[in-house]
């Protein structure tokens, strides 16, 4: 059970953070990677689901709430978008970000 908590802290969370920073996840692609995380966490297999001791969100909490501290994909898309969102804010005209989105949408933007 550490060992596949461990891997789902550290692969499956980390694993789509690249869409995550450029992208908003639609709802259905959030349902699918929560499912597969709980199914590798608690062992299921094709056989059958096998019993699941705690509830998913007890296990998203952080530790200092009595949490497994596993991310929410969900709330780590909303954080990545603002921190995007806060760079193209707030880069000078010069930063490669803005360059990059300006030139690709033809925005001539001034801070």
């Amino acid at each position: 059970m550490g060992g596949r908590l461990r891997l789902i802290k550290s692969i499956f969370s980390n694993l789509p953070i690249y869409y995550l920073f450029f992208f908003k996840m639609p709802e259905g692609v959030e349902k699918e990677i929560n499912k597969i995380q709980r199914s590798f966490l608690w062992g299921d297999s094709d056989s059958g689901r096998k019993l699941r001791l705690v509830c998913w969100e007890k296990i998203l909490l952080r530790k200092e709430m009595r949490g497994l501290g596993v991310k929410d994909v969900k709330i780590m898309n909303e954080a990545l978008l603002l921190k995007w969102q806060w760079r193209f804010c707030s880069e000078k005209d010069d930063g490669f970000y803005r360059r990059a989105l300006c030139g690709r949408y033809e925005l001539h933007m001034n801070n």
